[in-house]
Formats: C-alpha cells, structure tokens, sequence
C-alpha cells in the first residue's frame, strides 16, 4: 500500500471511532524498534504491573486498569501508523503476532515497567474527582500520573467550610474529646 493510502486509511481508521495515532520518524521495522518507540510515545499514559501482571491506564486523572485490552489495541493502533510511514513495509507488521510480540516487549521497558512498590507511597495522598486531596493539609491539587495514586474515591471533597453534620459527631465518639 503506498504511504499515502496508509496514512489515509489510518485516518479513515479514526473517524470510525479508532485511534489516529502520531508516530515518530525513522522507527526501525522491528518489533523491539516498534516496542521502544511504543514506550516512549505512550510513558506516563501506560504502565505494566508486573505484580499484578495487568496494564494500567491513566485516563480521567486516575490510573485504572485496562479491563478491555485497550492497550493491546493501541499497540495495534501504533503498529499500523508505523507501517504506514514505511516506503516498503514488511508484511509481519500486518500481523496481530507482530502486534502481541511489541506489546510483550513493551512490559519489560523502564519507562512502562513498575511493580507494586510505587502504588500509593504517600499515604496521606487520596484520589478524587477534582484530583488529589493531601489528607494532611485538607488541600486538592491536580492529579498527575507521576504520583501513582490508586486509591481514589467517587465524589470529590467538600470546598472548606462546607457543614459537615455527621463528621464532628462521629470523630467526638470515637476519640472521646
């Protein structure tokens, strides 16, 4: 297919609901080449837990799991735009076995890569629609994937000096002051 009909096809591929995906020149027509650019494009958006062997996806503030195989699919997504950049591209990038062999390398990068160690270090940090309330300082500011963050709750925090008719009560019982 010549480049230009490929990069139209990609196109077309995003209007159907796809992913136009943004590729960077001169990736080598290798799965490890594919995979590295892969990481690099997609860092900060993608991780792999390698104790919990599942990706995870930050998406709307909040890392959450990938329970749909959606990065499978932009490893697909990816694949096609690097294919289309190539003059004259190999016929395995066409392949889903091309597709799953880059995903596969993509867990081990560094940039991808991370185990359950780095799943909420401040314990004090919380999750929430508006972003990320320091428990300690009773402050939100914007969530960031760098934070790690996992725990996060549905609703977001109170804005200060809103009545809270159950909090001193229960906090009275408990601590007896």
């Amino acid at each position: 297919m010549p480049r230009d009909a490929a990069a139209t096809a990609a196109e077309l591929d995003a209007l159907r609901g796809g992913e136009f995906t943004s590729v960077p020149d001169g990736v080598a027509p290798t799965e490890d080449a594919v995979a590295l650019a892969f990481a690099e494009t997609h860092a900060g958006l993608f991780v792999f837990d390698h104790t919990a062997n599942d990706w995870i996806i930050w998406r709307e503030g909040r890392w959450r799991r990938d329970t749909r195989n959606a990065v499978f699919n932009t490893v697909r997504t990816f694949a096609r735009a690097v294919r289309a950049k190539l003059a004259d591209a190999p016929a395995a990038f066409a392949k889903v076995a091309f597709a799953s062999a880059v995903e596969r390398a993509a867990r081990a990068d560094p940039k991808l890569a991370v185990s359950h160690e780095i799943w909420d270090r401040d314990p004090w940090l919380l999750g929430t629609p508006d972003g990320v309330l320091d428990l300690r300082r009773g402050v939100t500011r914007n969530a960031a994937p760098d934070l790690y963050i996992s725990r996060t709750t549905t609703v977001a925090a109170a804005t200060s000096g809103s009545p809270m008719p159950v909090w001193p009560t229960s906090w009275t019982m408990r601590s007896g002051h």
